[in-house]
């Protein structure tokens, strides 16, 4: 299997199941938003991944931000091509695809 493709998560976050079958698809904007939330020492097999977005109420060192975002992406093998942030409203923007 390739890159971003994968068992896919429900809103929910459980596994989602289809006639009794785990769904498999394009989990590259799960993952992303997985690295992103998690917080380092939640993946059991990569400890030092995780961006912990959740840190980021508060701050204002955007380009500190990006950076990590960036960093914590290429350990999963995705090139980010442009980050959008701003942290007055929260929004975030990422383009990034697999290698």
């Amino acid at each position: 299997m390739s890159k971003g493709i994968g068992i896919l998560l429900g809103q929910d976050g459980d596994v989602m199941i289809r006639n009794g079958s785990m769904v498999v698809g394009d989990s590259s904007l799960q993952n992303q938003y997985m690295i992103l939330v998690a917080q380092k020492n939640e993946f059991k097999e990569y400890p030092t991944l995780g961006v912990g977005v959740s840190d980021m109420l508060g701050d204002d060192d955007v380009l500190e931000w990006k950076k990590r975002i960036r960093e914590e992406f290429k350990k999963d093998d995705l090139k980010v091509n442009k980050t959008d942030l701003d942290l007055q409203t929260g929004e975030l923007e990422i383009d990034a695809k697999y290698n």
